[in-house]
């Protein structure tokens, strides 16, 4: 399957995420514990065990994350999780553009590959390891590994919970500050109501 997200105006990323998708952008960053899409993997690789099936998924996001703060990314996702693969994962690529992060306007590249296995039907785990280089106009390229670890747990269809640890390594000193990984720890609920309604 196919799939063009597509966004004009994104909203506020927390510095720890290395990337947020157009539909979590939208939902104000949300996400950990479910998006019907597989750009949630960015935000707990353990989702990546309850994809349906095997995707390419194309991404493009501008916008004004911010006053001031202005984002841009595109890019391409391959994620494999039919039945009889033994660990399903994902490994995605990005050309990025901010300002607002740093006096100068820095354009980067994102590689991304993630890991996430499905156990006893409704708890999923999953890693994600990335590679993020970052070029400010006139200044030497800075380049950041990290990753996140992430659980799911689906009580029901309609409820889920989750938790991820995301950039467990130190940035480096020689990372500008305005634009270094971050740790983070991050707690999500998803709740999709069993009522259909129309505004």
């Amino acid at each position: 399957m196919i799939a063009l997200l597509f966004v004009l105006l994104s909203f506020a990323q927390a510095q720890a995420q290395v990337f947020e998708g157009p539909i979590a952008a939208g939902l104000g960053g949300s996400g950990r514990a479910g998006i019907d899409a597989n750009e949630g993997t960015y935000l707990n690789p353990a989702l990546i065990g309850l994809l349906p099936n095997s995707e390419l998924t194309m991404f493009y996001k501008d916008g004004d994350a911010d006053r001031g703060l202005h984002r841009q990314a595109i890019g391409i996702a391959m994620s494999e999780s039919s039945p009889e693969v033994l660990l399903p994962g994902q490994l995605s690529y990005f050309k990025l553009r901010n300002t607002g992060l740093h006096p100068a306007a820095v354009t980067g590249e994102l590689w991304h590959a993630a890991f996430g296995k499905l156990l006893y039907e409704r708890w999923s785990i999953g890693a994600s390891v990335h590679y993020l280089t970052q070029k400010p106009e006139d200044e030497p390229t800075t380049s950041q590994w990290n990753g996140a670890i992430g659980t799911v747990f689906v009580i029901t269809p309609e409820l889920g919970v989750a938790y991820v640890f995301e950039n467990p390594a130190s940035p480096s000193g020689e990372v500008p500050v305005g634009l270094r990984l971050l740790r983070k720890h991050s707690a999500g609920v998803f709740y999709k109501s069993p009522f259909k309604a129309r505004l």
